[in-house]
């Protein structure tokens, strides 16, 4: 049986589109991050990229991963269970940015940090609103988000990103 596999004869049937597990964005730098305004950053613009693609699948998350690995490659993982599952950038970011400010002993450098979204389930699938929440605020801030999204396709991943504070220029 090894053998046929390990000359590429395999019967098994293949399944090309299987449904995802999670979905993620992960950099390695050049250069090792130091400040933690910079791995925020990054943080940020990974939670964007989670939740566009949650979005465009039509799946929210209940589970959020932080991803990171220090100049020596020893690496870790650190994530926490909603108790709503989203798509919305904002608490992706939020949660992957608590996770990471608790977790980063003696703020040594930053090789890789990744994002990612896990126990995945169809939009809409359950939403229960809590007591005191405001459904229309939730769909103006799923508009603003899916109006994002829009310009993003056409302008490109820079054209558009949540606020705070401006990228130093180069």
């Amino acid at each position: 049986h090894f053998h046929a596999l390990a000359t590429a004869h395999d019967l098994r049937r293949v399944v090309p589109d299987r449904d995802s597990r999670s979905i993620g964005h992960e950099s390695t730098f050049a250069d090792d991050l130091v400040a933690a305004t910079d791995c925020h950053r990054v943080l940020l613009r990974h939670a964007e990229g989670v939740g566009r693609r949650l979005r465009r699948a039509k799946l929210v998350a209940k589970t959020v991963r932080l991803k990171f690995r220090y100049p020596d490659f020893e690496t870790h993982t650190r994530q926490v269970r909603l108790e709503m599952p989203t798509q919305d950038d904002l608490v992706i970011y939020g949660e992957a940015r608590r996770l990471f400010d608790a977790a980063r002993p003696g703020r040594r450098p930053m090789r890789l940090l990744g994002v990612s979204a896990a126990d995945l389930e169809a939009e809409g699938s359950c939403r229960q609103l809590g007591l005191f929440d405001d459904p229309e605020a939730a769909g103006k801030s799923q508009r603003v988000l899916e109006t994002m999204d829009r310009i993003r396709d056409r302008f490109g991943d820079g054209a558009i990103s949540h606020g705070g504070k401006p990228k130093p220029s180069s």
